[in-house]
């Protein structure tokens, strides 16, 4: 049974953690000018679920397969 979503969590997991993905820097980013500018719960709460949204279409886009290489070991 999964967990439920908790945006509190959420949020003050992206603003503590370092962030390596380019979508997870920008979306901190906003959430931290959307914090310093006195920003509401519920805007900060729909940017969390667009930023799940946006993360969950690129991570089951399909990706795109160029020319596959063989690499074959030669004997020595």
């Amino acid at each position: 049974m999964p967990k439920p979503y908790k945006p509190e969590r959420h949020l003050e997991s992206v603003l503590k953690r370092k962030q390596t993905n380019s979508v997870d820097l920008r979306l901190k980013s906003l959430l931290e000018r959307a914090k310093e500018q006195g920003a509401s719960r519920e805007l900060m709460h729909s940017l969390l679920e667009s930023a799940i949204r946006i993360k969950d279409n690129r991570f089951h886009a399909p990706r795109a397969k160029g020319p596959e290489k063989k690499l074959f070991l030669s004997k020595m």
